[in-house]
């Protein structure tokens, strides 16, 4: 009863579920990754089974953090589809005032009062920064250029997960550009984006600059436009009651990808050849490519990416991106340190699902009070009263 006060508001008529699905997926995955870094490094306790018995589970863990750039890919998919179609039907370079005033209105509202709420928590509340130290660090997240004044080392300090939105907001800006001088290929997009993708990517591998920027995470993006192209020019799959049995066989194939993602990660391997971490890499871009392809194209796991609890929390994907590292951090932090059990296992279970249900439920309270009033196409212009 409650679904469409909360379902994501489009700003047209086209909804695609999917989108939805592999926003769950990828919130969740951070989500899950930082509880988990949290009940893991919290503390320095003696527990009786044993932390490092759990290293299997803290390694499964930490790659959620590959959530983020699932993220980017659904941000290049969402930018591109809606220029691919003008460019196809005109091939003029298209005004960008309402695409610019729709970014702003859209995404800066929850953003600003995200930051705005955290620096009066830090500064007057509970008093754990300073002016000082936390004012420098505000302009510089409000701004979006905290990664090039701090580098890599410094996260944002107000929230330091908000580094992505930064890579974000530097496509934003280039995307149109991007596509425009695509689109000036009639033909061989395909191909050229192909060839970017892999050659941004291998080459990001082995020179980073001081500083997280769009660069270093180019190709997942260009993998959203990439997905864009064949979701234009393949028709689509609707989903029949008799590809139940398909459906159903191909839930192996789910979790595969993210057994996928997890063995040709290079992030953990340590020192490794430069052969082998191109070739994993590759790998990795390749199974992504073809979980969007099956996902958004081919329409497979229909009853999970259209269900409609994932669709929902999927589509308050920003607002619990926003509240949800907060959330753990001074939840967890204060609640764990004032009690844990003698068995690492036993905290494990009583916290995880705390702050889990802490995350949503905050995320929830931001998404309908902030985020979703925003989603409304115009909501910032004053309604004109008729006359009597």
């Amino acid at each position: 009863m409650l679904a469409p006060y909360l379902r994501r508001i489009t700003s047209n008529d086209q909804y695609i579920p999917e989108l939805d699905g592999l926003r769950f997926i990828a919130i969740f995955m951070v989500i899950f990754c930082h509880i988990n870094e949290l009940l893991f490094n919290a503390g320095q306790f003696q527990y009786t089974d044993g932390i490092e018995n759990y290293s299997v589970l803290n390694d499964w863990m930490k790659h959620g953090y590959f959530g983020v750039d699932i993220f980017f890919a659904i941000s290049g998919f969402i930018l591109a589809l809606p220029f691919a179609k003008k460019f196809r039907e005109n091939p003029d370079f298209p005004s960008l005032k309402n695409y610019f005033i729709r970014r702003l209105t859209r995404l800066e509202p929850p953003y600003i009062l995200s930051l705005i709420v955290m620096y009066v928590i830090l500064v007057f509340i509970l008093e754990l920064k300073t002016n000082d130290v936390l004012l420098p660090s505000f302009f510089s997240s409000l701004f979006y250029v905290h990664n090039f004044c701090y580098g890599r080392e410094v996260f944002p300090l107000l929230n330091n997960v908000i580094w992505s939105l930064e890579v974000e907001v530097q496509f934003y800006i280039l995307a149109p550009f991007i596509l425009f001088g695509l689109y000036k290929f009639k033909k061989y997009r395909k191909w050229i984006l192909i060839f970017f993708i892999f050659l941004i990517s291998g080459v990001s591998k082995f020179w980073k600059p001081e500083f997280y920027s769009l660069y270093e995470y180019f190709h997942f993006f260009l993998i959203g436009i990439l997905l864009v192209e064949i979701y234009l020019d393949q028709k689509q799959v609707e989903f029949q009651k008799n590809s139940m049995l398909v459906a159903l066989g191909s839930i192996p194939l789910f979790f595969a990808f993210f057994i996928g993602i997890k063995l040709t990660d290079i992030t953990y391997l340590g020192k490794i050849s430069d052969g082998y971490k191109l070739f994993l890499s590759s790998i990795q871009l390749l199974l992504l490519i073809a979980f969007f392809y099956l996902t958004l194209v081919k329409k497979w796991w229909p009853l999970f990416f259209q269900n409609t609890t994932v669709c929902i929390l999927g589509g308050m994907c920003y607002s619990l991106y926003l509240v949800h590292n907060p959330v753990i951090s001074g939840l967890g932090y204060y609640f764990f340190n004032r009690y844990h059990d003698n068995y690492f296992y036993k905290t494990y279970q009583l916290y995880f699902p705390y702050l889990l249900t802490a995350v949503i439920l905050m995320g929830l309270m931001f998404y309908v009070l902030v985020e979703r009033p925003t989603m409304k196409k115009n909501w910032w212009k004053r309604k004109q009263k008729h006359p009597l």
